[in-house]
Protein backbone atom coordinates (compact mmCIF):
# COMPACT_ATOMS: atom_id res chain seq x y z
CA UNK A 1 0.00 0.00 0.00
CA UNK A 2 2.67 2.40 0.78
CA UNK A 3 4.48 1.56 -2.10
CA UNK A 4 1.42 2.51 -4.31
CA UNK A 5 0.89 5.86 -2.24
CA UNK A 6 4.51 6.78 -3.58
CA UNK A 7 3.79 6.46 -7.06
CA UNK A 8 0.54 8.69 -6.44
CA UNK A 9 1.45 11.30 -4.65
CA UNK A 10 3.80 14.03 -6.34
CA UNK A 11 7.35 14.17 -5.24
CA UNK A 12 8.59 17.57 -3.77
CA UNK A 13 9.99 18.05 -7.31
CA UNK A 14 7.10 18.00 -9.03
CA UNK A 15 5.27 20.01 -6.70
CA UNK A 16 8.00 22.72 -7.25
CA UNK A 17 7.07 22.72 -11.10
CA UNK A 18 3.24 22.49 -10.59
CA UNK A 19 3.23 25.76 -7.96
CA UNK A 20 5.74 27.53 -10.32
CA UNK A 21 3.77 26.71 -12.96
CA UNK A 22 0.11 28.13 -12.04
CA UNK A 23 2.04 30.88 -10.41
CA UNK A 24 3.61 31.73 -13.64
CA UNK A 25 0.46 31.10 -15.77
CA UNK A 26 -2.15 32.57 -13.84
CA UNK A 27 -0.74 35.43 -11.71
CA UNK A 28 2.77 36.69 -12.94
CA UNK A 29 2.54 35.02 -16.72
CA UNK A 30 2.20 38.97 -17.68
CA UNK A 31 5.28 39.89 -16.38
CA UNK A 32 7.32 37.34 -18.52
CA UNK A 33 6.65 39.81 -21.42
CA UNK A 34 7.96 42.97 -19.07
CA UNK A 35 10.87 43.13 -21.78
CA UNK A 36 10.70 44.55 -25.02
CA UNK A 37 13.26 42.25 -26.55
CA UNK A 38 10.44 39.41 -26.41
CA UNK A 39 8.87 41.85 -29.02
CA UNK A 40 11.59 42.25 -31.03
CA UNK A 41 12.80 37.62 -31.05
CA UNK A 42 9.01 37.14 -31.95
CA UNK A 43 9.80 39.78 -35.01
CA UNK A 44 12.85 38.69 -35.94
CA UNK A 45 11.77 34.82 -35.72
CA UNK A 46 8.25 35.40 -38.07
CA UNK A 47 10.67 37.36 -40.67
CA UNK A 48 12.65 34.84 -40.60
CA UNK A 49 9.88 32.16 -41.13
CA UNK A 50 8.17 34.89 -43.97
CA UNK A 51 11.57 34.83 -46.09
CA UNK A 52 12.96 31.30 -44.89
CA UNK A 53 16.44 33.25 -44.33
CA UNK A 54 18.26 34.70 -41.97
CA UNK A 55 19.33 37.78 -42.31
CA UNK A 56 22.75 39.66 -42.04
CA UNK A 57 21.53 43.31 -41.26
CA UNK A 58 17.94 44.67 -39.14
CA UNK A 59 15.33 44.51 -41.85
CA UNK A 60 13.41 46.57 -39.05
CA UNK A 61 16.17 49.74 -39.59
CA UNK A 62 13.70 52.77 -41.17
CA UNK A 63 15.48 56.40 -40.39
CA UNK A 64 18.99 54.57 -40.24
CA UNK A 65 20.84 52.28 -42.29
CA UNK A 66 20.61 48.60 -42.04
CA UNK A 67 22.79 47.48 -39.20
CA UNK A 68 24.81 44.45 -38.53
CA UNK A 69 22.20 41.76 -36.79
CA UNK A 70 23.51 39.31 -34.14
CA UNK A 71 22.06 35.93 -35.15
CA UNK A 72 23.42 34.02 -31.96
CA UNK A 73 19.66 33.38 -31.05
CA UNK A 74 18.45 32.60 -34.40
CA UNK A 75 16.74 29.73 -33.34
CA UNK A 76 15.57 30.95 -30.56
CA UNK A 77 13.74 34.11 -32.33
CA UNK A 78 12.40 31.58 -35.06
CA UNK A 79 10.49 29.16 -32.39
CA UNK A 80 9.00 32.05 -30.29
CA UNK A 81 7.90 33.49 -34.16
CA UNK A 82 6.30 30.21 -34.71
CA UNK A 83 4.87 30.16 -31.37
CA UNK A 84 3.51 33.91 -31.80
CA UNK A 85 1.87 32.66 -34.78
CA UNK A 86 0.03 29.64 -34.29
CA UNK A 87 -1.01 29.71 -30.13
CA UNK A 88 -0.64 33.91 -30.26
CA UNK A 89 1.23 35.55 -27.49
CA UNK A 90 -0.73 33.12 -24.46
CA UNK A 91 1.02 30.24 -26.13
CA UNK A 92 4.76 32.15 -25.72
CA UNK A 93 4.28 32.97 -22.06
CA UNK A 94 3.13 29.16 -21.52
CA UNK A 95 5.64 27.63 -23.06
CA UNK A 96 8.32 29.79 -21.33
CA UNK A 97 6.49 29.36 -18.00
CA UNK A 98 6.80 25.73 -18.56
CA UNK A 99 10.56 26.28 -19.09
CA UNK A 100 10.81 28.35 -16.30
CA UNK A 101 9.27 25.58 -13.85
CA UNK A 102 11.30 22.91 -15.26
CA UNK A 103 14.31 25.09 -14.59
CA UNK A 104 14.06 25.19 -11.25
CA UNK A 105 11.77 21.43 -10.82
CA UNK A 106 15.20 19.53 -12.47
CA UNK A 107 17.59 21.74 -10.52
CA UNK A 108 16.07 20.99 -7.16
CA UNK A 109 16.71 17.19 -8.36
CA UNK A 110 19.43 17.27 -9.59
CA UNK A 111 20.23 19.28 -5.57
CA UNK A 112 18.66 16.21 -4.15
CA UNK A 113 20.92 13.64 -5.85
CA UNK A 114 24.00 14.78 -3.39
CA UNK A 115 21.47 13.05 -0.39
CA UNK A 116 21.84 16.00 1.61
CA UNK A 117 19.11 16.92 4.21
CA UNK A 118 16.01 18.13 2.06
CA UNK A 119 15.43 21.09 4.31
CA UNK A 120 19.09 22.14 3.44
CA UNK A 121 18.17 21.58 0.03
CA UNK A 122 15.06 23.12 -0.20
CA UNK A 123 16.71 26.50 1.31
CA UNK A 124 19.03 25.80 -1.19
CA UNK A 125 16.72 25.90 -4.23
CA UNK A 126 14.59 28.94 -2.55
CA UNK A 127 17.33 31.22 -2.61
CA UNK A 128 18.34 30.41 -6.18
CA UNK A 129 15.28 31.46 -7.14
CA UNK A 130 14.76 34.52 -5.08
CA UNK A 131 17.89 35.49 -6.71
CA UNK A 132 16.96 34.93 -10.07
CA UNK A 133 13.51 36.02 -10.37
CA UNK A 134 14.45 38.73 -12.50
CA UNK A 135 15.44 36.88 -15.03
CA UNK A 136 11.78 35.61 -15.30
CA UNK A 137 11.03 36.47 -19.13
CA UNK A 138 9.93 35.36 -22.17
CA UNK A 139 13.52 35.41 -23.97
CA UNK A 140 15.96 32.80 -25.21
CA UNK A 141 18.00 33.05 -22.02
CA UNK A 142 15.55 30.58 -20.56
CA UNK A 143 16.43 28.15 -22.51
CA UNK A 144 19.82 28.44 -21.66
CA UNK A 145 19.55 27.72 -17.76
CA UNK A 146 18.10 24.52 -19.01
CA UNK A 147 21.02 23.58 -21.24
CA UNK A 148 23.55 24.56 -18.38
CA UNK A 149 21.97 22.18 -15.76
CA UNK A 150 21.74 19.47 -18.57
CA UNK A 151 25.44 20.31 -19.29
CA UNK A 152 26.53 19.95 -15.76
CA UNK A 153 24.85 16.76 -15.25
CA UNK A 154 26.22 15.44 -18.21
CA UNK A 155 29.99 16.03 -15.99
CA UNK A 156 28.89 15.50 -13.12
CA UNK A 157 27.78 12.28 -14.22
CA UNK A 158 30.74 11.12 -15.86
CA UNK A 159 33.07 12.44 -13.16
CA UNK A 160 31.09 11.05 -10.39
CA UNK A 161 28.93 8.52 -10.51
CA UNK A 162 30.78 6.66 -13.46
CA UNK A 163 28.27 7.16 -16.57
CA UNK A 164 29.98 8.28 -19.46
CA UNK A 165 27.56 10.23 -21.69
CA UNK A 166 29.94 12.58 -22.91
CA UNK A 167 28.81 11.88 -26.29
CA UNK A 168 25.74 14.27 -25.77
CA UNK A 169 27.62 17.19 -25.10
CA UNK A 170 28.20 17.91 -28.87
CA UNK A 171 24.69 17.59 -29.40
CA UNK A 172 23.32 19.57 -26.42
CA UNK A 173 26.46 22.48 -28.07
CA UNK A 174 24.62 22.27 -31.33
CA UNK A 175 21.66 23.38 -30.15
CA UNK A 176 22.85 25.97 -27.52
CA UNK A 177 25.10 27.98 -29.75
CA UNK A 178 21.90 28.60 -31.98
CA UNK A 179 19.70 29.55 -29.33
CA UNK A 180 21.66 31.60 -26.66
CA UNK A 181 25.43 33.45 -26.68
CA UNK A 182 25.75 31.90 -23.06
CA UNK A 183 26.94 28.92 -24.83
CA UNK A 184 30.11 29.85 -23.90
CA UNK A 185 29.56 28.87 -20.65
CA UNK A 186 29.09 25.91 -21.52
CA UNK A 187 32.95 25.76 -22.55
CA UNK A 188 33.96 27.52 -19.46
CA UNK A 189 32.60 24.29 -17.69
CA UNK A 190 33.98 21.85 -19.67
CA UNK A 191 37.50 23.28 -19.66
CA UNK A 192 37.15 23.49 -15.79
CA UNK A 193 36.52 19.70 -15.26
CA UNK A 194 39.48 19.47 -17.91
CA UNK A 195 42.02 21.62 -16.34
CA UNK A 196 41.68 20.06 -13.02
CA UNK A 197 41.62 16.61 -13.89
CA UNK A 198 45.06 16.91 -15.61
CA UNK A 199 46.26 18.99 -12.57
CA UNK A 200 45.15 16.07 -10.34
CA UNK A 201 46.14 13.53 -12.65
CA UNK A 202 49.84 14.90 -11.77
CA UNK A 203 49.43 16.42 -8.14
CA UNK A 204 47.62 14.10 -6.48
CA UNK A 205 48.41 11.05 -4.51
CA UNK A 206 50.11 8.64 -6.43
CA UNK A 207 47.78 5.66 -6.00
CA UNK A 208 45.09 8.01 -7.39
CA UNK A 209 46.71 9.72 -10.54
CA UNK A 210 45.41 7.16 -13.00
CA UNK A 211 41.51 7.47 -12.00
CA UNK A 212 41.79 11.63 -13.01
CA UNK A 213 44.47 10.85 -16.10
CA UNK A 214 41.12 8.65 -17.24
CA UNK A 215 38.88 11.12 -17.05
CA UNK A 216 41.44 13.67 -18.64
CA UNK A 217 41.98 11.59 -21.64
CA UNK A 218 37.76 11.31 -21.41
CA UNK A 219 37.07 14.50 -21.45
CA UNK A 220 39.72 15.81 -24.29
CA UNK A 221 38.01 14.82 -27.26
CA UNK A 222 34.68 15.89 -26.16
CA UNK A 223 36.31 19.30 -25.91
CA UNK A 224 37.36 19.38 -29.15
CA UNK A 225 34.06 17.79 -30.82
CA UNK A 226 32.41 20.63 -28.93
CA UNK A 227 34.94 23.58 -30.24
CA UNK A 228 33.87 22.34 -34.31
CA UNK A 229 30.28 21.69 -33.13
CA UNK A 230 30.01 25.79 -32.26
CA UNK A 231 31.38 26.80 -35.57
CA UNK A 232 27.68 25.00 -36.98
CA UNK A 233 25.94 28.82 -36.57
CA UNK A 234 24.82 31.20 -39.04
CA UNK A 235 28.08 33.58 -38.03
CA UNK A 236 30.29 30.62 -37.97
CA UNK A 237 33.90 31.30 -35.96
CA UNK A 238 32.66 34.45 -35.25
CA UNK A 239 30.03 33.85 -32.91
CA UNK A 240 33.11 33.76 -30.22
CA UNK A 241 33.08 36.98 -30.04
CA UNK A 242 30.05 37.67 -29.51
CA UNK A 243 30.12 37.00 -25.35
CA UNK A 244 33.13 39.25 -25.28
CA UNK A 245 31.76 42.24 -27.70
CA UNK A 246 28.58 42.25 -25.21
CA UNK A 247 30.34 42.29 -21.53
CA UNK A 248 32.60 44.96 -23.08
CA UNK A 249 29.87 46.97 -24.37
CA UNK A 250 30.03 49.91 -21.97
CA UNK A 251 26.30 51.39 -22.36
CA UNK A 252 24.95 48.01 -21.99
CA UNK A 253 26.76 46.96 -19.08
CA UNK A 254 25.89 50.64 -16.91
CA UNK A 255 22.33 51.06 -18.39
CA UNK A 256 21.06 47.65 -18.70
CA UNK A 257 19.24 46.22 -14.85
CA UNK A 258 20.30 42.62 -15.52
CA UNK A 259 23.72 43.40 -16.19
CA UNK A 260 23.75 45.67 -13.36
Amino acid sequence: MTGKIKYILPSMAQFLFLILFLHLSVNAGQHLLDDADTGFHIRGGEYMLETRSIPAHDPFSFSAKPLPWSTHEWLSAAGMGLLRQVFGLTGVVLFFALLISLVYSVLFKSVRASGRNILLDLAIILLVIGSSRLHWLARPHIISYLLLIAWYFLLDSYQYRRKNLLYLLPLVMLLWVNVHGSFVLGIVLLSIYLACNFARGYLTRADERGFYKEKARGLLPATVACLLVILVNPKGFHVFAFPFEMLSHRFAMDNINEWL
